[in-house]
Formats: C-alpha cells, structure tokens, sequence
C-alpha cells in the first residue's frame, strides 16, 4: 500500500509541473536538513563516552574496535556512493532553468560540496552522541542509528526524526523521478525512445506519458520486489547494491571519458590534477570497493548472504542488456542514436538551446 500511495502521490506532483514540485522539495527537504542538523548538534552538546572528538577522522582507526574490520571502510564506501548519487540529476533538467549554461554547473559543484559537509557534520555529530570510545553500540543499536540517539537525547521528541525520514524518502523520490521523466521526454523527442514519450500536456506542460511510464515501473519494480523479499531486504538490494554497483559502473566510465576527452580532444584545456589524477584516484577507490564487497569466487563463496549475492547478477544482466541495444543500433546503421540518446543529458548545445524553444515547464523556469 506504502508503495501503490508513494508511487501516485509523487506522479500526482509530476504531473503538474516542475515549480510545485521542486517547491516542494524545498519544503520536505529543508525540514529533512533542519531536523537532522539539529540532532547533530544535540550530539555535540551531549556527548557520550570520548567527548568530541576528531579521532574519527583518522584513517588509523578504520575497523578498530569494530567487527566489522576493513570491509566496514568499502561499506564506508558503498553508502557514501549511495548517499551522494544524484548530483548529476541536474543536467536533465537544464530545459526547465534559467540561463541553464551557468546555473546548470553552479547547481551541481554547490550540491556536491553542501551535501557532502552536511553528510560528515551529520554522521559526526551522531557518532559523537553516541560515544566515539562506545562506537560498538551503533553497531548494536535495534533502531538505525539517527533514530536510536534521538530516542536517547530526544526523549518523546523522536518521532522528528521518523518525520525526517519520512520527508526525505519523499524528496529524494520527487527529485529522481522528475530527472528520469525528463529523460524519457527528451530520448522520446530526438528519437532514441519512441516519439510517444514526447507527449506534453497542454496545461501543465509536464511530459505525460513519459510520467506513465516511470509511474508504472515504479510500481512494478516497487511490489514485484517487495513481494519477493522482505521490504527491508529489497529496499537495500535495489538501491544500496544494484544501484550502487551501476552508479559505480558509469563513474568509472565517466572517469576513463574524462581522461581520453580531455587528452585528445581538449589537450589544451587538459589539467594532470582535474583530467588525471582525481579520475584515477576515484576509480581505483570504487574498484577496492567492489572488489571487497564481492571479491574473486563470488558467487557461490565469499558473497553477501543472499539475495544481496544477486546484486551483481542483476547489473550484468542489465550490462549485457544495454550492450544487446548497442551491438543492434550499430548493425542497423543506427549509431548516431549515441548522439541522439546523449542529447538527453544535456550533451549537445543544440539540445540546451532548445529550452527558448520546447514547451516542457516554460511557464515554471527555476
């Protein structure tokens, strides 16, 4: 039922258009930001057993006192891949922003370094109430660990944190689903998806059936999943392991294209520090990472217990998939669909300047 009441409500707030939406991203994710700050801080005022410390942030304590060792570093990892995913979401929306050329990157540097503060202020100021010296009773904690300290500093006040939750999950499906529509839209009106998608409604000027179609595999990947495991379970296999293993998959991608573009085509421009170093440095992380997280032999041994083992499966499965689609746009003659298909993120200048142009939320530029 959660599902089937999420997945109309966010497709109600699509449909009529980007600026209620986005105003209501403002509202559920402000409130998200002001009530976990606020738990952060308690956790600095309140300090349990070590006081506030700064022994956290160093790397000669990863998996000390802990059961969970080294893998508790990849795990570090996969979370924060997790936590960080969606930065680049801005890019499909640069038809529907004002002066999108300078906005668009503007908005994606700003997320990456305000996300990532609030992120370590956040889980320093959790770890600092819980206890730097007593970090086992994290590990130990029924209830996940912002939930746990509000109940002990909070007293009755905990369900703020419940509503933080709540609000979050909301804005985080709002903001996700309003890129991947946009998507379909525009794959739809270059071709590389079926002219279909391109439908605008005349009112709203919103993407209609590219909204459908994202509402109905929601649904389907929501309850098929849920069905099949725990809510629980099927939550942290679709989106902390075979999201975070594609997400890993195209950043590794992206950080060879970095190096090549800027090489061969931009040599001029090419920075060894920005073009070189940080994409080989990022891209062996994510490696280890993967690596540890599902390391030679697995499956069947030295996997995550199961389903969580499956999670590569799927993303090869998905890998060889896409590959299927490319192999057949190449033999058909087809291959400037790449193009077509790179136009949705914003790719082509062409394709940005058509926001003067195309009616998708004129009327509620932000």
């Amino acid at each position: 039922m959660t599902v089937i009441l999420g997945a109309l409500t966010i497709g109600f707030f699509q449909y009529r258009g980007i600026e209620l939406s986005v105003r209501t991203l403002l509202v559920t994710g402000g409130a998200e930001i002001l009530i976990v700050l606020a738990l952060a801080i308690t956790g600095f005022l309140n300090p349990g057993r070590g006081g506030v410390s700064f022994k956290v942030f160093n790397p000669g304590n990863i998996g000390v006192g802990t059961t969970l060792g080294l893998s508790g570093f990849t795990l570090g990892i996969v979370l924060a891949v997790q936590g960080l995913t969606g930065w680049e979401a801005a890019a499909p929306l640069a038809e529907e922003t004002t002066e999108p050329k300078k906005n668009i990157p503007r908005s994606v540097i700003l997320s990456i370094i305000i996300l990532g503060v609030f992120l370590v202020v956040t889980y320093w100021g959790v770890i600092t109430g819980f206890g730097v010296d007593n970090i086992q009773s994290l590990q130990k904690s029924p209830d996940l660990p912002g939930l746990a300290l509000a109940r002990n500093v909070w007293g009755g006040g905990w369900w703020l944190i419940l509503l933080a939750f709540l609000t979050s999950s909301f804005a985080v499906t709002l903001a996700t689903g309003n890129v991947s529509t946009r998507m379909w839209y525009s794959m739809g009106r270059n071709g590389a998806f079926p002219r279909l998608f391109s439908k605008v409604n005349p009112r709203y000027k919103t993407p209609t059936n590219a909204i459908y179609a994202q509402c109905i595999l929601t649904l389907g990947s929501g309850l098929i999943a849920g069905a099949l495991f725990h809510p629980d379970v099927a939550f942290f296999l679709l989106s902390g392991l075979v999201l975070v293993i594609g997400v890993a998959f195209v950043y590794l991608a992206a950080n060879v294209a970095v190096i090549v573009y800027y090489w061969r085509e931009r040599r001029s421009e090419f920075n060894w520090l920005w073009h070189a170093i940080l994409p080989v440095v990022s891209g062996l992380v994510l490696l280890y990472a993967l690596y540890e997280g599902f390391p030679p032999g697995c499956p069947p041994v030295n996997c995550p217990a199961d389903p969580y083992a499956k999670a590569p499966i799927v993303d090869g499965v998905w890998l060889l998939l896409g590959i299927l689609v490319l192999v057949y746009y190449t033999v058909t003659n087809r291959a400037a669909w790449l193009k077509t298909a790179g136009a949705a993120l914003g790719e082509s200048e062409d394709d940005i300047g058509m926001a003067r142009v195309m009616p998708v939320g004129k009327s509620a530029r932000v």
